[in-house]
């Protein structure tokens, strides 16, 4: 029924206090909880200017159909909140402001009470539920064009879903190759200048590098075994060397707009770290030009991030073609590849914790038990943003410099991520195995380097991963449909390799901070 209050200044503070109390049990977005609290106070200084001090006002916040709406209700002579007189345009205005950004404001006067109520927007799904009903969607479609002709099935993979699917696909991919470019010229540019990069990060870079070349062969070797992709038939002769020594003479773009036309993922890297080192060595002087660049950065990111509402829907179109098509495999195998992850993944977090704790001396067992409740965070919210504050007081909690932490953490941020370089390649190879194609050992030995340098170069957003797997992807000859199927399976992947890359982060951290004697235990 909610409370009863008596109109009046003082309660009007208390009511506001009342709906945010509500709001916030609804983990509502913090712009939603300020419009929802002035709106409600809005309305109840209009009726209290108006003469109804003293009435009883009924205060009744609820979720109808998922949805939070906040009643106000008093009873007495009609007086609509939303009339101002002469502000009745702008009220109008703000009313049509308000519900744009989802935010409903009605009012109503029946049988003798003046009622009002602001909706606010419906919680948004989580990841987990948004892949749900896209899944779910296109076991219904599949059904549903059972019932009908087989003509019909056809007709809407190929002049729907295909060509619908194909257009997401390539506008995902024209952000992909400059998203590439900007993201590894600003990483490198945030370095800072090189006296400080070459005095305190030069360990801390051979120890990132170590773990990502652990991932490199752990996530090679494990997926040639599992996955019989592996094409021999060059056999290992003078001819298959002069072959990969030709590609890597090819990272070298004749042109520069060449790589970005072709989606060339090794020129475009070439492009990024040669302009990125010649920035950081002009220094100040190149000041407007770093400024720009990470401008188009952000642009860029801020595109990729909003791309990330229509995975779902991706999701959706790659799974109705495959079940049109009968393609079944495509599905099971996915969840071969997703346990392949988890347990090379599990095994290395293990291992690089040891040898980090045997290396520096560290108690093993202290040093275990600072580490996982970062690795079990990052497993929990796959999201390096959620990370980041927890890991900085582990640090400071720890003993760790205030300026070395401020150094070393967004470094290794950006350098260590064998978990990503794990992943990428057992996805790739076992995507080469669903799809029943090989891979010669030429262009094998070029996509563990583009998957080394590359895993470095993901945008922070959410989707940067989808944005570097599409141009990888492609680049080993496989079809649009497998970007889909990764994208399908990326989340539950981005869990354990989320937790493996914060994992190595903090052991190179505390590593490089015990041999510079910057770590005060």
């Amino acid at each position: 029924m909610g409370k009863v209050f008596v109109l009046n200044s003082e309660n009007i503070d208390v009511i506001s206090e009342e709906i945010f109390g509500f709001l916030q049990e609804q983990k509502l977005a913090k712009e939603d909880v300020i419009r929802a609290r002035l709106s409600a106070e809005t309305a109840l200084l209009q009726w209290l200017e108006h003469g109804n001090e003293g009435r009883e006002v009924t205060v009744d916040c609820r979720q109808r159909f998922r949805r939070p709406v906040i009643r106000l209700v008093m009873e007495g002579p009609l007086c609509d909140p939303r009339e101002t007189g002469e502000l009745d345009d702008a009220m109008d205005f703000i009313a049509t402001l308000q519900g744009n950004l989802g935010l409903a404001v009605v009012y109503e006067y029946k049988h003798g009470r003046n009622v009002y109520d602001v909706k606010l927007p419906m919680p948004e799904l989580s990841t987990f539920a948004k892949i749900g009903v896209a899944i779910v969607a296109s076991v219904v479609t599949w059904q549903l064009v059972g019932f009908l002709p087989a003509s019909v099935g056809m007709i809407l993979r190929e002049h729907v879903i295909v060509p619908t699917f194909n257009m997401l696909l390539g506008l995902i991919s024209a952000l992909a190759t400059f998203l590439v470019f900007v993201s590894v010229c600003s990483a490198i540019c945030g370095m800072g200048d090189l006296a400080t990069l070459s005095r305190l990060g030069g360990r801390m870079m051979k120890h990132c590098q170590l773990a990502n070349l652990v991932g490199v062969a752990a996530g090679t070797g494990i997926g040639l075994l599992m996955f019989d992709v592996l094409d021999f038939s060059g056999g290992v002769s003078v001819g298959l060397f002069t072959n990969v020594y030709k590609m890597f003479l090819a990272v070298v773009p004749h042109s520069l707009i060449g790589p970005f036309v072709e989606g060339n993922t090794l020129q475009i890297l070439f492009l990024a770290v040669t302009s990125g080192v010649l920035l950081l060595i002009l220094g100040q002087q190149a000041g407007d030009l770093v400024k720009v660049i990470r401008q188009v950065n952000l642009f860029l990111m801020t595109g990729i991030n909003y791309f990330c509402y229509a995975v779902p829907l991706m999701i959706y179109l790659s799974f109705t073609d495959i079940l049109l098509s009968g393609n079944l495999e495509a599905i099971f195998n996915t969840w071969k590849i997703i346990a392949a992850c988890y347990v090379v993944c599990g095994v290395i977090l293990v291992a690089h914790t040891g040898w980090s704790a045997f290396i520096s001396r560290f108690d093993l067992k202290k040093h275990f038990a600072r580490i996982m409740p970062i690795s079990l965070l990052a497993f929990t919210t796959g999201s390096t943003a959620a990370c980041i504050p927890a890991m900085n007081k582990t640090l400071k909690d720890e003993g760790v410099n205030l300026t070395y932490r401020d150094f070393a953490l967004p470094l290794c941020q950006t350098l260590a991520v064998p978990g990503t370089t794990i992943s990428f390649h057992m996805i790739i190879l076992g995507l080469l195995g669903i799809y029943h194609q090989t891979i010669s050992l030429s262009t094998l030995a070029v996509l563990m380097v583009s998957v080394f340098l590359v895993a470095q170069a993901i945008p922070p957003v959410a989707g940067g991963d989808i944005s570097i797997m599409t141009l990888l992807l492609t680049q080993v000859g496989l079809p649009k449909e497998a970007v889909a199927t990764y994208i399908a399976m990326s989340l539950f992947v981005d869990m354990v390799a989320t937790c493996l890359n914060k994992t190595a982060v903090m052991n190179a951290v505390f590593t490089c901070a015990k041999k510079d004697g910057k770590i005060k235990e």
